[in-house]
């Protein structure tokens, strides 16, 4: 994108809609016309995720892009452009870690039902046992996660506590 076209598509007052004009491309152009407006950082955050929803396409297997600044992320995110697979949550990690918690947080459940003990990353499960979410999904999260738990100065539930107590101990716990 030029930035004569972006300007022109920021002061557009209506609606861009790329759907029609995408049935007319090559899968390749329609491909790259989505990866193009994912990286236009100049574009209004109303007019991106506009027109990247109008084109319907969806990251399914990944997202490799770097580079996209954190607002825009998550409104790719919001808007279920980038979705939770294993790849895509490595992605995320490593490459928009202020993020990651409103992706795992929007796909909750998804996270849990993915995760593996090879894929579990224990500062995610002590964030995500602080959030409010129900028991039930703590408790299937934890069960991933071999690494010692802290309970001192948290406000866990009784289960999840007692849980923890039971089978994730962090020894340190008893010295204080």
């Amino acid at each position: 994108f030029d930035i004569a076209l972006i300007r022109f598509i920021n002061c557009s007052i209506q609606e861009i809609n790329l759907a029609t004009v995408q049935q007319q491309l090559e899968d390749s152009v329609r491909s790259e016309l989505f990866v193009q407006i994912v990286v236009c950082n100049e574009l209004s955050n109303d007019k991106y995720i506009q027109m990247l929803k109008s084109m319907g396409r969806h990251y399914k297997k990944g997202f490799g892009v770097q580079g996209v600044p954190d607002d825009k992320m998550q409104m790719l995110i919001d808007a279920d452009i980038i979705l939770l697979v294993p790849e895509s949550l490595k992605a995320m990690r490593a490459n928009y870690p202020n993020v990651c918690y409103h992706f795992i947080r929007k796909n909750i459940n998804k996270y849990v039902s993915m995760m593996t003990s090879q894929l579990v990353v224990h500062d995610e499960v002590v964030e995500i046992l602080s959030w409010e979410i129900g028991d039930e999904v703590k408790l299937s999260l934890l069960k991933h996660s071999n690494t010692p738990i802290s309970v001192v100065n948290k406000r866990y539930t009784e289960s999840i506590t007692l849980y923890i107590l039971e089978n994730r101990l962090d020894v340190s716990d008893m010295q204080t």
